[in-house]
């Protein structure tokens, strides 16, 4: 049996990692989908959150109503923002002008208040609190997109893609231990059967190789591991003799040497 490890381990390329991971699809496709998609809505929710919101001044509206100044204002313009709808409604985009020491300003707001529904319209007097961050409307609940909500909703699930994640890091780091330390034996075929699952071209067909070897001590033992490597579906053949990795310290945890990945992470074998 020859000792293929060296003094540091072989070197691992997280390209290579990624490829055992893709060896169990169903797991590797849900950690993959509850990562993706939370970024991805979030990502959405971020663009349109910058247009709908484009068009109204940023200000802090708890900090203006307490240490604003308070004057009088005169609503000039009331129009509906089309693009967006909460509950079958249009929040309300509220012109107004206010005196602000000796010039005029102008403000707008947005609020979906059912009282400004109905008690606001073009010249309309308003109360106005602002300083020199900008202004707001006093006597109304301003509107902001519901951003809780939507944290609410994306981070469990992005939480859970890394936690599932973790768990598929664990069923490959045994693997992953022997390409770094294993030493390199060989081990007779004794079936390869098929264990495709998924007809997609970004998953290969997947074979579970049986083989049998002998351990340091001349034991019989029997190992099993799951291979991408196309050759076991012609090629290789019942009796055929493979390269594995084996632990050093309990000879009955083995797997296949992949080919590729050996080459890829240049691997003296």
């Amino acid at each position: 049996m020859k000792d293929g490890k060296k003094v540091n381990g072989r070197h691992v390329r997280p390209v290579t990692v990624f490829s055992l991971m893709k060896k169990r699809p169903i797991h590797f496709i849900y950690s993959l989908v509850a990562i993706i998609l939370p970024l991805f809505v979030t990502s959405i929710f971020i663009l349109v959150l910058s247009l709908i919101n484009s068009d109204i001044p940023n200000v802090d509206e708890k900090y203006l109503i307490n240490n604003g100044t308070y004057v009088e204002g005169k609503v000039t313009k009331i129009e509906s923002q089309q693009n967006v709808t909460i509950n079958g409604q249009n929040p309300m985009l509220v012109s107004y002008q206010y005196s602000a020491g000796d010039s005029i300003a102008n403000g707008i707001f947005r609020t979906l208040d059912p009282k400004a529904l109905e008690q606001l319209d073009t010249g309309v007097a308003v109360t106005v609190s602002y300083d020199g961050g900008g202004s707001v409307l006093v006597d109304f609940e301003p509107f902001h997109f519901p951003v809780r909500i939507i944290v609410l909703v994306v981070c469990p699930i992005f939480f859970i893609g890394l936690i599932s994640s973790g768990l598929l890091y664990l069923r490959i780091k045994k693997e992953l231990h022997l390409y770094r330390f294993g030493e390199v034996g060989s081990a007779e075929v004794t079936s390869v059967t098929s264990n495709s699952i998924l007809p997609f071209p970004f998953f290969k067909h997947l074979w579970h190789v049986h083989y049998r070897y002998e351990s340091a001590d001349g034991s019989s033992l029997e190992g099993v591991s799951i291979t991408d490597d196309q050759s076991f579906k012609n090629k290789v053949q019942q009796g055929d003799q493979v390269q594995i990795f084996l632990s050093k310290s309990d000879y009955s945890k083995s797997c296949l040497i992949p080919k590729l990945e050996a080459v890829r992470n240049g691997w003296d074998l």
